[in-house]
């Protein structure tokens, strides 16, 4: 059963501070994923000197660390992306529901397929950004609201992530 979000609900997790049962483990999850996801060095790995190990040798492991690993959460993650090339993929814009005093350019097919900021797409955004977050961050959020709280009458608010 699907829990519906509610203004309570949320004011538990960013007012109270309240953490989900799985958090802490969901982090440690996490921090590891990141590593591979990223490409970032795996520091409590490579940083920690083994025994009878110089200090120049542990130097050197830290300049010459490659993540191996990077390139297969990539192709991961290329498989997932391949959905968007899908013929069951896509976004569907009533246009009933614009109203007439809305200008073409102004319409939600207009704005997230061809304008979306930064991204040219919501699409684009979803598959570059969204993605990979999704996939390695179970405790990832992600606040819609308007780049701009001024908006002619004639016009809609242009959320963004």
């Amino acid at each position: 059963m699907a829990t519906i979000i509610t203004e309570d609900l949320l004011k538990k997790y960013f007012v109270e501070n309240k953490k989900h049962p799985a958090y802490q483990e969901s982090i440690e999850l996490y921090e590891k994923l990141k590593v591979h996801a990223n490409g970032s060095m795996p520091k409590k790995l490579i940083q920690e000197r083994r025994p009878s190990e110089s200090e120049h040798v542990q130097k050197y492991r830290e300049a010459i660390y490659k993540p191996i690993t990077e390139g297969s959460i990539t192709k991961v993650l290329n498989s997932l992306s391949k959905i968007r090339r899908s013929q069951d993929w896509s976004i569907k814009y009533d246009k009933s529901s614009v109203p007439p005093s809305i200008h073409e350019d102004e319409t939600p097919k207009e704005y997230f397929e061809y304008n979306f900021p930064n991204f040219d797409s919501l699409t684009n955004w979803v598959f570059e950004m969204g993605l990979k977050n999704y996939c390695i961050d179970a405790n990832a959020v992600v606040v819609v609201m308007p780049m701009d709280f001024n908006v002619e009458v004639n016009g809609y608010a242009k959320p963004y992530p």
